[in-house]
């Protein structure tokens, strides 16, 4: 492993301040990554069933296996969203 000073040195060669500053922006751009991701999903679900997921969760597909599982992934990307959309507004600020 190399030591901090040729770390340093590295992420300042590739336009970074030091190690702490190119560990925050790769945080931010994987956050962006998990954003875009979960976004398209939610939305891929929005359109497959032309409503919101709140206004999925209140329909009554009873017995309908490939609704209910979409439901538990609709409602994970959406959980999923909104926690690293949370995350990257505090890195972000």
């Amino acid at each position: 492993m190399l030591a901090t000073e040729e770390l340093n040195s590295l992420t300042q060669q590739l336009g970074y301040a030091n190690i702490e500053d190119a560990a925050a922006k790769q945080v931010v751009l994987v956050l962006m990554s998990k954003i875009s991701k979960y976004k398209l999903e939610v939305n891929l679900f929005n359109n497959k069933y032309k409503c919101s997921l709140s206004e999925a969760l209140k329909k009554n597909k009873t017995e309908n296996f490939e609704y209910e599982d979409d439901l538990l992934d609709w409602e994970f990307a959406a959980l999923a969203l909104k926690k690293n959309q949370e995350l990257f507004n505090k890195l972000t600020k």
